[in-house]
């Protein structure tokens, strides 16, 4: 099985803080939110993946049943996905810094999954962390940064994500584009031995 898993898609990620400021900024520059729903379809669903949507959980009493009042309208879903839960809720995550376990939701997964790709909120945070306890059990997973909450600051500065591309293009694209002074170490520290990133491209001689 191929799943396309997409991390915490509620409207508070989407409208507030740094996101929110850029989604209202987004329309005038002639970008559309859509665009990140049409992204996933292309890439994923019409390529025989299953889409799942991770959500926080709406009790502490059932911690398997995911909150989906919290669910934004900025995400198409299909009828044949599936929705979880990460086993905390929202406010606990808020209030008491509580973060979900990432092997409580890899075990809500199948158990033979042939190919994992990750999305969603945030990149450097929750999505690293659940892509680095996939690898560690041995599941072939990779990290769609076109479809993170990095879709925002690329679509921004770079324009338009395609539709499809491979996914260690939008590094090179990155690079190409962004003076060599604004680029930090960073961008190559942050990748290494986490081979469910992207790599810097190696210059050519």
């Amino acid at each position: 099985m191929k799943i396309y898993l997409f991390l915490y898609p509620i409207r508070e990620y989407f409208e507030e803080g740094i996101i929110g400021i850029a989604m209202r900024h987004f329309a005038e520059e002639g970008h559309s939110v859509k665009r990140l729903s049409d992204i996933i379809s292309a890439r994923y669903r019409a390529r025989g993946y299953h889409v799942w949507w991770l959500l926080f959980s709406g009790s502490n009493k059932v911690p398997v049943m995911p909150d989906l009042r919290r669910l934004a309208s900025h995400v198409t879903v299909d009828e044949r996905d599936a929705f979880f839960s990460c086993g905390v809720t929202f406010a606990d995550h808020v209030t008491h810094q509580k973060y979900p376990e990432p092997a409580f939701i890899l075990d809500q997964l199948p158990k033979k999954i042939k190919h994992l790709v990750l999305g969603g909120f945030h990149q450097w945070d929750c999505v690293d962390k659940l892509a680095c306890a996939a690898h560690q059990r041995g599941i072939a997973v990779m990290v769609d940064e076109d479809t993170t909450d990095h879709f925002f600051y690329r679509t921004s500065q770079l324009g338009e994500i395609p539709l499809n591309r491979p996914l260690d293009e939008h590094v090179a694209e990155f690079l190409r584009e962004t003076r060599k002074e604004l680029i930090t170490d960073f961008v190559i520290e942050s990748r290494q031995n986490k081979p469910w990133f992207s790599p810097v491209p190696q210059p050519t001689t």
